[in-house]
């Protein structure tokens, strides 16, 4: 379900990247991980993905359409906008408008983290927030060395360029 939603919500074949945000989203929460922050009117993170994506689905099934996977895209995208605008609301114990403002938080976050979103954009720094890259890849050790020894050569002054 989770994967419906957000290929729907970031649809990454326009900007040339694949990455499994779902899994990523899906990992996080398994790990009893939250995400630094939550609405005031939403539980913590897992129980607000288990309904508000429960009760998204199952309003779905009272549409002519009966379920998400036989919408077509743009009937996706607008079911999808209908929710965020608060048009749509169901028995949650939280508006589903606050539920996807979070998951397109962090389907955002976590796809403008990737190195693959990184190197399609042509950006070359840290967009790794204060988490540590979002668990993509590991980060070892820093291997610089002490200041103690001065600064480190160049590669310009390595290769004799001054």
């Amino acid at each position: 379900m989770l994967q419906a939603v957000v290929q729907t919500i970031l649809p990454q074949g326009s900007v040339g990247t694949h990455v499994d945000i779902a899994e990523a989203i899906d990992r996080r929460l398994a790990a009893g991980k939250n995400a630094g922050f939550r609405y005031a009117t939403l539980p913590p993170d897992g129980e607000a993905y288990r309904q508000g994506l429960t009760i998204f689905f199952k309003m779905l099934e009272q549409t002519p359409m009966g379920s998400f996977d036989r919408m077509p895209q743009a009937a996706r995208e607008g079911y999808i906008r209908c929710v965020c605008n608060g048009d749509v609301d169901g028995p949650a114990q939280f508006p589903l408008s606050t539920f996807m403002r979070m998951l397109r938080s962090d389907a955002v976050r976590f796809w403008i983290a990737h190195p693959e979103t990184m190197l399609a954009m042509n950006y070359y720094g840290f967009a790794d927030g204060a988490t540590g890259n979002e668990g993509w890849q590991d980060i070892g050790p820093n291997s610089s060395a002490p200041f103690e020894h001065g600064p480190a050569p160049s590669a310009f002054q390595e290769a004799g360029v001054q």
